[in-house]
């Protein structure tokens, strides 16, 4: 559960910064919505609101209401925990990185067509001095396990009704909506890729990203739009995006993403404290390196540790010309970050604005 928690408030951290398109209309798509992600290779059909835009990162199904208005969904296959769902979610309560006031507890409901009721919970908490409140449920169907989210604002949207208030009847007709079917085998043909004369491929479109991202052949895509990820089989990912926060001072924009980090990473035990603190560890900041094509960019390093794995990332924010900026990170378990380092910098200095 707290991997889809923490995925989601990445995802949040970077609505601000993308314009996505949404996904073409599919024949069995219900009336006013439209496919968020679905297919009998993947076993279900997920559609959202058809005005709502759609915001799929590797695996995890999203769609969030505007660039203004936060209100999102989200839709993943998960682990099947041990014992029951609400032992996994007591179990779980005492790791989130806010308190929560739980106000649902462990209902059951229909989803979709699922073979089995789903486990639902609504809990509200306190995120950056903002009040939100989430609604997740739990549910297997045919032996495999998923997690169903739907977070928005407690912020009042006219005089009778919060942000999550006004979308609960859309939410309702998208879990009922909701369609599992067997999953049946697809021979898709791969992707081809433009190569460069290294045979790196071309894994970004620049219309929609503002920039040309060439990596090598071992990376797969996890996402190509606005905001390109890629991810190779040792665990390593790297993004790359407009910049979310502009304007700023450079000591603002760590700030601001040091508070982002806080909020989904695990917490650990001061040796000296005895107190739980922040996973986040502080290891460079802001060292100005030269990148062709750019103004400026400065290098931030930095690990912490997420569900008791630590990763170590290298992030640049950079200065392409007075109205452009972006944010490139590259992420690995501590264990793969120097093995991996000299290649992420590399295709760092290939890409092309």
């Amino acid at each position: 559960m707290k991997r889809i928690l923490s995925a989601l408030l990445m995802l949040v951290t970077l609505f601000s910064a993308l314009s996505l398109g949404s996904c073409s209309k599919d024949d069995g798509t219900p009336e006013g919505m439209q496919l968020v992600m679905g297919g009998e290779n993947i076993g279900y059909y997920f559609w959202g609101p058809e005005e709502w835009v759609v915001a799929n990162v590797g695996q995890i199904a999203c769609t969030y209401a505007s660039k203004i208005d936060m209100s999102s969904m989200t839709f993943a296959k998960g682990v099947k925990p041990q014992g029951t769902i609400k032992e996994y979610f007591e179990s779980e309560k005492t790791k989130f990185p806010y308190e929560i006031s739980v106000s649902v507890d462990g209902e059951s409901c229909n989803f979709g067509n699922a073979s089995g009721l789903g486990t639902k919970y609504v809990y509200s908490y306190e995120y950056k001095e903002r009040s939100f409140s989430c609604m997740q449920i739990f549910v297997e169907n045919n032996g495999e396990f998923y997690i169903f989210t739907y977070t928005a604002s407690n912020v009042m949207y006219d005089s009778d009704n919060t942000y999550y208030d006004r979308y609960l009847e859309k939410v309702t007709a998208v879990i009922d909506a909701f369609k599992f079917v067997d999953v049946t085998e697809t021979n898709t043909e791969a992707p081809k890729y433009e190569r460069d004369g290294e045979g790196y491929i071309l894994v970004s479109d620049e219309t929609l990203a503002g920039f040309k991202m060439y990596v090598p052949v071992s990376f797969k895509v996890d996402c190509s739009s606005a905001l390109v990820s890629v991810s190779n089989s040792s665990g390593v990912n790297i993004t790359m995006s407009q910049a979310t926060y502009t304007g700023v001072t450079n000591e603002d924009y760590w700030n601001a993403r040091r508070k982002n980090i806080e909020a989904f990473a695990d917490k650990v035990t001061d040796a000296e404290s005895g107190e739980l603190v922040s996973s986040l560890e502080e290891i460079e900041l802001g060292k100005q390196i030269t990148l062709e094509g750019t103004n400026w960019a400065l290098a931030y390093e930095y690990s912490y540790v997420l569900d008791g794995v630590k990763y170590h990332a290298y992030q640049v924010l950079i200065v392409e010309s007075s109205i452009n900026g972006y944010v490139y990170t590259y992420i690995a378990p501590e264990n793969m970050y120097s093995e991996h380092l000299d290649e992420a910098k590399k295709i760092l200095g290939k890409i092309d604005y």
